[in-house]
């Protein structure tokens, strides 16, 4: 044991170390960790209790789990990296990314393609749940809104703030859509508490058997990130998740 421990401290120190070490090492350190690009394409990955190891380096997280990712397959069981909430599953699942860009959250909904039957109706429920509490009886903006600590209404603002604020003006697409198509096999809860996570936000909500245990058919996370420019919302539906990323720090031009 003494020897495999001095091994791994060898591995931390030396430069064969991936980013995901270096990201750990910034983190327990008091420094912002290195999002992790968590794609379903991003190469091969191997998991063995708090060892990770791949195509990106090797990494050693605070989880306990064995599991391998392949290109879009990926099986895994076992707790997971605690950073990102608590969650616990025994999965076996191929995946779909897709990605779009935009100046409100209309404009990303509008051009973002994916060809995975069901996803239109799974759009359809999600512009339902982020829409307009007055338009929508199934919005879920007032409490995304407590949970984030505003006003529905200056939530439902920034949703909308495509006509003053423009990718002309700026010279950059400001809102991101991500839809990620999961077809799986097996179980998973997750909860997200709120601490900072390993992309720098504070996510909260249920997900998972969590989320039906007190009969939700859908399930949403909801946070700000540490820098406070920016809101992430993650809504799943059926066999999609929609990852939205809001910016928050307009400034109007005099």
């Amino acid at each position: 044991v003494t020897t495999l421990g001095r091994g791994f401290s060898n591995l931390a120190g030396s430069d064969v170390t991936g980013r995901g070490l270096r990201e750990s090492q910034a983190a327990t350190s008091g420094g912002s960790p290195v999002p992790r690009d968590d794609s379903p394409r991003r190469g091969w990955e191997v998991n063995l209790g708090p060892l990770a190891f791949g195509s990106e380096g090797i990494d050693l997280r605070p989880q306990l789990k064995a599991g391998l990712q392949v290109a879009n397959f990926k099986a895994e069981a076992g707790l997971h990296d605690l950073r990102d909430g608590i969650k616990v599953n025994c999965q076996a699942q191929a995946a779909v990314d897709a990605r779009a860009s935009g100046n409100s959250l209309d404009e990303v909904n509008s051009s973002i393609h994916c060809d995975t039957p069901g996803f239109k109706e799974a759009l359809e429920q999600v512009k339902a749940l982020l829409g307009r509490a007055r338009d929508s009886a199934s919005s879920e903006v007032p409490a995304m809104a407590a949970k984030l600590g505003m006003d529905s209404a200056a939530l439902e603002a920034l949703f909308r703030y495509d006509k003053e604020f423009t990718a002309k003006r700026y010279g950059n697409a400001l809102f991101e859509l991500r839809v990620k198509a999961n077809v799986s096999f097996g179980i998973n809860a997750e909860a997200r508490l709120g601490w900072c996570d390993t992309q720098g936000y504070h996510m909260v909500g249920i997900g998972g058997r969590a989320a039906a245990a007190v009969a939700v058919a859908f399930n949403i996370f909801v946070g700000r990130h540490s820098s406070e420019n920016k809101i992430k919302i993650i809504v799943g539906i059926s066999n999609f998740v929609f990852e939205y990323v809001v910016p928050t720090d307009f400034t109007v031009e005099p």
